[in-house]
This record gives C-alpha cells, sequence and structure tokens, in this order.
C-alpha cells in the first residue's frame, strides 16, 4: 500500500496534472477501504 502512495507522490512531482487526478484516486482508494471495514466488522 506504501509503495502506491510514494508512486502517487512521485507521479505528482514529474505530471502538474496529476494534481487534480491525485486527490480523486485517493478519495476513491479511502471509500474502498472503508467499505472494506464494513462489510469486515
Amino acid at each position: 500500500m506504501k509503495w502506491i502512495i510514494k508512486m502517487m507522490i512521485e507521479g505528482i512531482k514529474q505530471d502538474p496534472a496529476a494534481n487534480l487526478i491525485a486527490p480523486a484516486v485517493t478519495a476513491l482508494l479511502v471509500s474502498l477501504l472503508v467499505e472494506l471495514l464494513k462489510t469486515l466488522l
């Protein structure tokens, strides 16, 4: 999981367009994790 975040950060540094995409991807990942936790608990 950590390497995905590292890759995203590296991508943001290199690609300004990623600054718009990264927050959306992060929100999506967080919501997916929340859904997984809900089903497990």
